[in-house]
């Protein structure tokens, strides 16, 4: 798991006292934090679901580790971002201009798979492209 943590100095290192995606792991492994089941996050940065126009789906990425950790769903950026009206706190984002990128809204779904004559479960990571353009409002009502 990728392991970078939530709060790291300017350097890459780790603050000291702070957490990582591990530490997050753990105390939700132990339930001493919960998300409920229709906890949506909105990540207002740039490149947290990858670069460009494509999900990249692998360890590494950030909303990847994130969703596959909680069980939240997260909507999030690939590529840059910023407000639909620089300056209007209105919920209203968008891609760059003349940039690649997308939003999406990033899930983690149970699988059922067979392997040796059982019935197995797995998480997958299921990714909706929402476009260039994203009023977030529509989706945390």
């Amino acid at each position: 798991m990728y392991n970078a943590g939530f709060y790291t100095s300017k350097l890459g290192k780790l603050n000291e006292g702070y957490a990582t995606l591990n530490d997050l792991t753990q105390m939700i492994s132990e339930n001493k934090i919960k998300f409920s089941d229709d906890a949506i996050i909105f990540v207002n940065g740039c490149n947290f679901a990858g670069t460009g126009d494509k999900f990249e789906e692998s360890s590494g990425n950030s909303a990847f580790e994130w969703v596959m950790a909680t069980g939240t769903t997260m909507i999030a950026a690939s590529g840059h971002m910023q407000q639909l009206t620089e300056g209007v706190p209105n919920g209203k984002f968008k891609i760059a201009q003349n940039e690649e990128g997308r939003f999406w809204k990033i899930s983690r779904v149970e699988e059922m798979y067979e392997e040796n004559g059982e019935t197995l479960t797995r998480f997958i990571i299921k990714a909706e492209d929402l476009g260039k353009e994203i009023n977030i409002d529509e989706y945390v009502k």
